[in-house]
């Protein structure tokens, strides 16, 4: 739907017209009579609404022709249901429940906290092309949006490299997001999926290098996919608490405006003028050839 739409306002664009979302929700009902459409009727209309609504939104905010088509390798699925009121979720067990979404019918999950309001919408997402998937559901719980205090202190916050936060009252907000063992697997697993029949032929560079994946390939990745995507649960699970922490101790944070990609590129060799041939110590570790 997003790469549809899109496709539509490139093709009004070159005609210096402008199509927007009401006409485009108008022309989807159309478009759900058309046989060549039939897919169209299987998916809920409030999710292709959504896609159109969201396709509007990036549209409007950074121009027809900056916003990209999604593709099917690179692009992880999020569907959302705005329908809160007919959703009913049943606890099934202490860390299982299921909820009931339309046209996709009762779905099971993992039951990590009480709602504790009015469901509001449910998005489902996959993390990754070979992830899991995840739904995450928003309710309305009542609470007004807190205030800051002004009688709290401010706090200054560096970005770092070998630590993630350095705080200007000295503290330093770090984390180990992975185990030696666990990042030996990883490399193993990378290491086996270099000697599988990947979807590429070896020293080939184009189109001409490409070929069908195996599935012990696809195999492989996927379980790199999942201890990867291990690991960057624990980094989101950091932010979201070192975030609510600051934000509740302190009135007001200051970030500086750092490049980390700078800060941690390589430096480029510079030729030695003593020494013809060779370059300056730059006081970097060589990378292993």
């Amino acid at each position: 739907m997003w790469n549809t739409g899109l496709d539509q306002r490139r093709q009004y664009r070159q005609r210096r017209a402008w199509i927007n979302y009401p006409q485009q929700c108008r022309e989807l009902a159309e478009a759900k009579t058309d046989p060549e459409l039939a897919w169209l009727r299987e998916a809920a209309a409030h999710c292709l609404q959504q896609a159109l609504m969201d396709l509007d939104k990036a549209c409007r905010a950074h121009g027809t022709w900056k916003v990209r088509f999604r593709s099917k390798a690179g692009w992880s699925p999020s569907f959302r249901f705005p329908d809160g009121k007919h959703m009913r979720v049943q606890r099934l067990s202490k860390r299982w429940a299921q909820v009931n979404l339309r046209k996709f019918g009762q779905m099971r999950f993992r039951w990590t906290r009480d709602l504790g309001g009015t469901i509001r919408s449910a998005t489902l997402t996959r993390k990754g092309v070979h992830g899991d998937w995840y739904v995450s559901i928003l309710v309305d719980d009542g609470i007004l949006e807190a205030t800051a205090d002004p009688e709290l202190p401010a706090v200054g916050i560096d970005r770092g490299v070998v630590v993630a936060l350095a705080l200007s009252d000295g503290r330093m907000l770090d984390e180990a997001f992975t185990t030696p063992d666990e990042q030996a697997a990883i490399v193993r697993l990378q290491q086996k999926a270099a000697r599988q029949h990947g979807p590429r032929v070896p020293g080939t560079r184009g189109r001409n290098g490409r070929r069908p994946p195996s599935k012990g390939w696809l195999a492989t990745q996927a379980r790199i996919a999942k201890k990867l995507a291990k690991q960057r649960r624990r980094r989101d699970d950091f932010t979201a608490k070192a975030a609510r922490a600051l934000t509740r101790d302190h009135s007001l944070i200051a970030v500086e405006n750092l490049r980390v990609t700078s800060m941690t590129r390589r430096a480029a060799p510079k030729p030695d003028p003593d020494q013809p041939g060779r370059s300056c110590p730059t006081g970097q570790r060589r990378s292993p050839a």
